[in-house]
């Protein structure tokens, strides 16, 4: 994943702590990403939030999905497969340098976003949103059918989680 410090994607033995991949799209040698939030894992893929900055530009923070299930620990030289980035942006990170982390149930990510929407994505790149009316830096939680999570209006939001991206 992206890191803080290094400003690029890293993949990692877990067993040996090795490097194992070479940049692959999106990242690129001329990108500066970063990830501030936790990842998800799920059917073979991980996803995270985060961004990058080309020629001092910040890029919008997306939820991003690469193919990790081909991955053999016993290998080096390999790479995660990018599969895509979400079309809704998290938009910018709190003062703080936090974004939502995604939350996985099912086939169906959500994550909270600057300007105040929760967005539930399906693991195929399909979006929905909901209006929070206040910004979600917050990772949602999901538990017994329903997606929770805190806003910087002081608010405890509840939505009854679908196995489609809708949320109501």
């Amino acid at each position: 994943l992206p890191g803080c410090d290094e400003k690029k994607p890293l993949a990692l033995n877990a067993a040996t702590g090795d490097l194992l991949n070479a940049l692959t799209a999106p990242f690129s040698d001329s990108a500066s990403w970063e990830q501030l939030g936790s990842p998800a894992v799920g059917g073979g893929r991980l996803y995270f939030s985060g961004g990058a900055s080309a020629n001092s530009t910040p890029a919008p923070n997306l939820l991003y999905a690469l193919d990790i299930a081909g991955l053999d620990s016993a290998q080096a030289d390999q790479s995660p497969q990018y599969v895509w980035a979400s079309t809704p942006t998290l938009g910018a990170t709190s003062g703080l340098g936090v974004l939502s982390s995604p939350a996985l149930a099912g086939d169906v990510l959500y994550a909270g976003t600057s300007g105040g929407k929760l967005v539930a994505v399906s693991t195929d790149g399909a979006a929905a949103e909901v209006d929070l009316s206040s910004a979600a830096y917050s990772s949602p939680a999901v538990s017994n059918g329903m997606v929770y999570i805190g806003t910087v209006g002081g608010k405890l939001r509840a939505y009854k989680a679908a196995k489609t991206v809708a949320l109501s």
